[in-house]
């Protein structure tokens, strides 16, 4: 998500250069602008507000959604160790949000 807005997407990599992403799908309404902050947001896998980079540059695609070219904020091909967490409690989590749609 775009740090201290509601403004989420989704991130993906296309698999060419490990120091970008693009956050796709934010939508058409939300302020953007070069240098913001993105972070994790709602999410099953990750924790929220952890930084994942800033905001390169953005267009709007054909669908009216905003695609973000995001430079990541650690060098991922450098990684020597990571920590793999497991989320314990994540099916008791999926069960009682299905249960609020």
């Amino acid at each position: 998500r775009i740090k201290n807005t509601d403004n989420y997407g989704s991130v993906w990599w296309d698999g060419t250069d490990h120091s970008y992403i693009t956050l796709s799908e934010v939508p058409k309404y939300a302020e953007i602008n070069q240098g913001d902050t993105i972070v994790t947001g709602y999410s099953s896998i990750f924790p929220p507000d952890v930084l994942i980079g800033t905001v390169e540059s953005f267009k709007m695609n054909q669908a009216n959604y905003f695609d973000v070219r995001v430079k990541l904020a650690t060098r991922m091909s450098g990684l020597g160790r990571i920590l793999v967490i497991d989320y314990a409690d994540i099916q008791e989590r999926m069960l009682l949000e299905e249960g609020l749609y």
